[in-house]
């Protein structure tokens, strides 16, 4: 299948394009959770594979060429099947994955080096993975705690730590950094209950390198009409020393928008922002943050659609200056609701972002996307997708039937999609090439 990438590029950098687009298919519900770049210019997608037939969830990883080829995919033998929720990579090409109640180390190739299991019989919940130059720190959630282990590359268990809630009903463990070569943080999600209200906050555990608590603060929005509720995610990053603070934020009226804070070396909040998508409702969904080379901050999600008829989400990602000044923000969206929900960097002013839609293809599961975005990137035309929604199935035979029988007349530039051979006419001819296409025997005209 071939696809369409239309962008929508706003702020100081007009230059946004998209590389390439590589599309996963199956017949299982698939959610992306981690994209990580290799040490051979490669990536790693760890994605989440629910079969509703089994009620199980699956460990599947994807590994994809610099070209956006994928490489192979295999779904690893993980005790369980328990859900996957981050994956990094070592300097040695093999690479780190944590999720619900284990932690495990896989070679270049997907097969497994070591597996450590963690608080299965607690729902000790492994949500995010640090690896440093001789260990690797997993935090998680170990019932209503927030836990750290620490791990040689190895597999060897060095210690395991659950923190105290501080009176709060709960917490949720998100994130972990190394700040500097004596703290580590960890970014929990803190909840409370008043009136039988739920509504959360940032809490920021500043660690010494044995996994001690030195100090424990509370943060939250502070900027007018904002407040915070329970909406994960929280996540954190650090950079030469700079930490920051990512969440989701409530503003009067219902909207939800990113949220974006640095935290200074007294562990105060330096200066915090959000960010609107610009559209009617600006409700917006974010679920990843990532720092690139050059210290700017990368939030990727979901906002409101560009086109207010559909009703639906298109994959967002902005970047940020380290001063929390919006660079630019890049929008990619078809007839449903996409969300992206990992980000890396692949090279100076490149990126990719990982997410999925809810089309449903014809195997029965929905469409995951990986997608390479950057400067002096091209957008890449198709012929044949004919409704702009990124695929070239039987959805766009039916929009050309229609136009044909005056049911609905297409507009110019889905006109000039639907006409396949470029005769400058739309007949039977372009019927018959799209479908060719769709059944692989015909070529794809650009």
């Amino acid at each position: 299948m071939l696809v369409l990438a239309v962008s929508v590029v706003h702020g100081q950098d007009d230059s946004i394009g998209i590389g390439w687009i590589h599309i996963s298919e199956t017949q299982y519900v698939e959610y992306p959770k981690a994209i990580r770049s290799t040490n051979d210019t490669g990536l790693l997608v760890l994605i989440s594979q629910f079969s509703v037939n089994l009620s199980r969830n699956v460990t599947k990883i994807s590994r994809i060429a610099a070209d956006g080829q994928e490489t192979w995919s295999k779904c690893l033998n993980v005790d369980g099947g328990e859900r996957p929720n981050d994956l990094e990579c070592l300097e040695n090409g093999d690479f780190v994955v944590t999720g619900d109640n284990w932690t495990s180390a896989f070679d270049s190739s997907g097969n497994v080096l070591w597996f450590l299991d963690h608080f299965r019989d607690a729902r000790g919940i492994g949500n995010d993975i640090e690896v440093c130059k001789d260990h690797i720190f997993v935090t998680g959630t170990k019932q209503d705690s927030v836990f750290l282990i620490k791990i040689s590359h190895d597999g060897i268990l060095e210690f395991q730590h659950t923190y105290p809630t501080y009176e709060h009903s709960w917490m949720e463990g998100k994130a972990v950094s190394i700040l500097d070569t004596s703290t580590m943080v960890l970014c929990a999600e803190v909840f409370d209950v008043e009136m039988d209200f739920v509504y959360s906050r940032v809490g920021l555990f500043f660690l010494d390198t044995s996994g001690v608590v030195q100090t424990f603060k509370i943060y939250k929005c502070d900027l007018p009409e904002c407040y915070s509720i329970a909406c994960p995610p929280n996540d954190l990053k650090v950079y030469s020393n700079r930490l920051y603070v990512f969440d989701t934020t409530y503003v009067t009226g219902e909207f939800v928008q990113p949220y974006l804070a640095q935290i200074n070396s007294s562990y105060d909040k330096a200066w915090e922002t959000t960010y609107d998508d610009g559209s009617l409702f600006s409700f917006s969904e974010v679920y990843d943050l990532f720092i690139d080379e050059m210290g700017n901050n990368l939030i990727c999600g979901a906002c409101e659609s560009a086109d207010a008829s559909q009703h639906d989400t298109d994959f967002w990602v902005l970047r940020c200056s380290p001063s929390g000044t919006l660079l630019w923000d890049f929008k990619y969206g078809t007839s449903y609701w996409e969300r992206a929900t990992t980000i890396a960097q692949v090279d100076t002013d490149c990126y990719v972002f990982a997410g999925y839609s809810t089309r449903r293809n014809s195997l029965g599961g929905n469409t995951s996307y990986v997608i390479k975005i950057g400067k002096g990137l091209h957008i890449i035309p198709a012929r044949g997708d004919v409704n702009g929604d990124g695929i070239i199935d039987v959805s766009d035979v039916m929009e050309i039937v229609s136009h044909l029988i005056r049911s609905n007349v297409l507009p110019e530039d889905q006109f000039e999609r639907a006409d396949c051979n470029g005769d400058g006419m739309i007949n039977v001819l372009d019927i018959v090439g799209v479908v060719n296409v769709i059944l692989g025997i015909g070529e794809y005209q650009p």
